[in-house]
């Protein structure tokens, strides 16, 4: 066992001289027979052996951890379109886990990821946007994120949406709603929730079933607070596209949108 570490420390000094490429290939020169045979199918376009060896890297599992590697692998199979790979990129550049802190490819990553309903990417989404980490802060563009990985059981999430109904952050201002979405991630394990219900003197209980929305809820719901926030009346905010919201965003911004266009469009006036 020995004898083995000592073999691997003069090729990770190596290593350190040599480009990435390079520091890949040493690297795979120590790797188990079934590493490298994932490895070679990256090389070959496969994305999901790509992850695989990513997380052998990242995790220690079975290698030597090599943060930087992990996530040139995990690069290689999120341009192959892999959700779970894009996920983990954007968590490297964000954490500064494998390369220095890039919040900018960090969103970008982690917006590829939650475009296509990762969870965790929309819940991690939520928290840089409502807190402005690494960005101009935007509380409902938040929210935006951080409601549909609470609708999705993400305790973290729905903890930062109690969070944005109880001061009206980020949302209109409902405290039964906040509550209820504290009870529900404290229902998750959430000991943040757990603690500030105990402060607020609420008993817990089981949280009560949400209502499904339709497909555009969440993007009209976002329309109807910045118009709102910008001293339009887009009527009750309630995330249904009516003829209230279709014109305050005519006043805003002097012509007719779909709500696509309207939210790409909002996307744009900073908050």
């Amino acid at each position: 066992m020995l004898k083995s570490k000592i073999k691997v420390l003069p090729l990770l000094l190596i290593c350190t001289a040599l480009t990435l490429t390079g520091c890949k290939q040493v690297a795979l020169i120590t790797a188990s027979d079934s590493t490298r045979e994932l490895a070679s199918a990256a090389d070959d376009g496969d994305a999901k052996a790509a992850y695989a060896v990513g997380m052998r890297y990242t995790q220690g599992m079975g290698e030597v951890q090599n943060y930087a590697l992990g996530l040139e692998y995990f690069e290689t199979a999120a341009k192959l379109g892999l959700i779970e790979a894009q996920y983990m990129l954007g968590m490297g550049h964000y954490l500064g886990r494998g390369a220095t802190v890039d919040y900018l490819e960090a969103r970008r990553w982690l917006s590829a990821a939650a475009d296509q309903g990762h969870t965790p990417a929309m819940q991690t989404l939520g928290e840089i946007y409502y807190n402005g980490y690494g960005v101009t802060r935007a509380p409902i563009l938040g929210i935006y994120w951080s409601l549909q990985a609470a609708e999705a059981d993400d305790a973290q999430a729905q903890y930062l949406v109690g969070i944005s109904y109880l001061t009206g952050l980020g949302s209109n201002k409902v405290r039964s709603v906040g509550e209820e979405w504290l009870m529900r991630s404290a229902q998750g394990g959430d000991m943040r929730a757990r603690t500030l219900l105990d402060t607020l003197n609420l008993k817990r209980r089981g949280a009560t079933r949400f209502r499904q929305h339709d497909a555009n809820y969440h993007q009209t719901r976002y329309i109807q607070l910045r118009l709102q926030g910008l001293g339009h009346n887009p009527g009750t905010i309630d995330g249904l596209w009516g003829g209230a919201t279709a014109s305050a965003v005519k006043a805003q911004f002097g012509r007719t949108l779909d709500p696509a266009a309207a939210f790409q469009a909002l996307l744009q006036v900073p908050e």
